[in-house]
């Protein structure tokens, strides 16, 4: 499970890294829906 939690968080830094690439060009509805993901999958993570 470990492992696992630190895959997740892996993907959820290298996901912030694009999103804040790509944030300049993104609309502020697409970051509303990437933060209520994060927190979904914070929930699943806890």
């Amino acid at each position: 499970m470990n492992l696992y939690k630190i895959g997740i968080k892996g993907v959820l830094i290298v996901s912030q890294n694009i999103i804040k690439k790509i944030s300049p060009f993104a609309l502020p509805k697409l970051q509303k829906y990437l933060d209520k993901f994060k927190n979904i999958f914070r929930l699943v993570i806890l």
